[in-house]
């Protein structure tokens, strides 16, 4: 279930699967619609991208079939609705057309005593996977949406975390290599990995485990990316 705070930035990720098609291209995408229907009151709501401008982020992620939406600053009724509806409009559908139907509840933050200024108590929806084929540094907005990142490359590259504050605390993230290269995981700016001193580690494919596995967890007390689960041969 995608949960949301009402008033607070509360985003998530809808994965469409086999819109990006010929008929149906996530690129191109005009506007987005969402129905939502409390249980309570029976009554539909919707959020319209042409009228939240701010709701909706569909260009950022047409490549991985993946809508970012953040219902957490519009006041929709408390609730939940297992059937929501996430409707997508192009130049072929121009009436619209269900992508795909998510359960979704809407909660008040004033009525759990939730403060606007602490971010640490935001719910955030289960996040989804990153791949990449290059060097790529990762963004405080990944940290969020993603829970794991998967590096595809015939030779070695890395993931580069940002520098991590307080607000991360406690979050973790898996790295997968899949590719004949090596995959590395380096710290940002401030922080270490694994222990005291070290930047970086790196993940190296065997003939057992081609596919080297690492599950780390930031821990802001000492500034260090914890390693909590690992698969195949790894150093630092």
């Amino acid at each position: 279930m995608e949960k949301v705070y009402k008033g607070l930035n509360s985003p998530f990720l809808v994965s469409i699967v086999g819109f990006n098609s010929t008929d149906y291209n996530m690129a191109s995408i005009t506007r987005c619609l969402l129905k939502y229907t409390p249980a309570a009151s029976g009554t539909p709501e919707y959020v319209d991208s042409d009228v939240h401008t701010t709701a909706f982020d569909w260009a950022t992620y047409a490549a991985s079939d993946e809508i970012y939406i953040d219902l957490g600053l519009l006041d929709l009724t408390v609730g939940v609705d297992p059937y929501t509806e996430l409707i997508l409009f192009d130049s072929t559908f121009t009436s619209g057309r269900v992508a795909t139907q998510i359960e979704l509840e809407i909660s008040d933050e004033a009525l759990l005593d939730i403060k606007l200024a602490d971010v640490l108590t935001v719910v955030r929806a289960e996040r989804g996977i990153l791949v990449k084929t290059d060097d790529y540094t990762i963004t405080t907005t990944d940290l969020m949406l993603y829970k794991t990142f998967i590096m595809n490359a015939a030779t070695a590259k890395t993931f580069t975390f940002p520098v991590l504050t307080s607000a991360y605390s406690g979050l973790d993230w898996k790295f997968i290599g899949i590719g004949a290269g090596t995959i590395s995981v380096a710290s940002g700016a401030g922080a270490t990995i694994m222990n005291s001193t070290a930047a970086s580690i790196t993940g190296t494919p065997t003939e057992n485990t081609p596919y080297p596995a690492m599950s780390l967890t930031y821990v802001h007390n000492n500034t260090t990316l914890i390693g909590t689960d690992g698969m195949g041969k790894w150093g630092v």
